[in-house]
């Protein structure tokens, strides 16, 4: 009992040394801004030019599921570019139209961000063997890297939850050399993401 308490005592003195409670802080004030300007934006757009649930409507009734699908899959893979929190708010209508729970949806998406994210893992390790795109890769993204090579698993889950780019977490972790079973167990914080979000953008958004 003595050694797992000097354990952890030691291992909370090495992330704090390294940064990573001021990285999280740094992160959850970033969050703040996102969300505070969604808020702003979306009380603009409301107030004085279309309600933003007749413009999800109307991407149900004029896009095809598929595409959209198509579309998030796409971007849960590679870069993450486009926020998932917009499809969550598109589940809602979608579900309606389709006579099901928005939860059904929003398990859905989140099942596809995850495997979206091992996917880019396996292109990492891919990669790993071609060392000109190898080098490139590790130059470009060298502050992720050195993160997650300074803590690891509390990284993976960090681009789990807040908005940091999960793909490209898990690209560098195929890049790496990361242990996939920890990255199979640890990206189940990618599907819990999308619930808290949902139950956010459903019940108080």
């Amino acid at each position: 009992m003595k050694d797992l308490n000097r354990f952890t005592i030691l291992y909370y003195q090495y992330l704090k040394r390294t940064g990573l409670f001021r990285f999280l802080v740094r992160n959850l004030i970033n969050l703040s801004f996102i969300i505070f300007f969604v808020v702003a934006v979306v009380y603009i757009v409301e107030k004085y030019i279309i309600s933003t649930k007749e413009v999800f409507i109307h991407i149900v009734d004029n896009v095809s599921g598929i595409y959209v699908y198509l579309l998030f899959g796409l971007s849960e893979t590679f870069l993450g570019l486009i926020p998932p929190d917009l499809f969550i708010v598109w589940a809602e209508p979608q579900a309606a139209e389709m006579g099901i729970s928005p939860w059904w949806i929003v398990l859905l998406l989140s099942v596809m961000s995850y495997l979206g994210g091992l996917l880019a893992f396996f292109i990492g390790r891919f990669l790993n063997k071609i060392p000109s795109v190898n080098t490139w890769l590790l130059t470009k993204h060298q502050n992720l890297v050195i993160n997650l090579q300074k803590w690891g698993g509390i990284f993976i889950v960090f681009a789990a939850l807040l908005p940091l780019p999960y793909s490209v977490a898990t690209l560098l972790a195929g890049l790496t050399s990361y242990p996939l079973r920890w990255l199979l167990f640890l990206g189940i914080f990618r599907i819990a993401r999308f619930f808290i979000y949902a139950i956010f953008l459903f019940y108080f958004f």
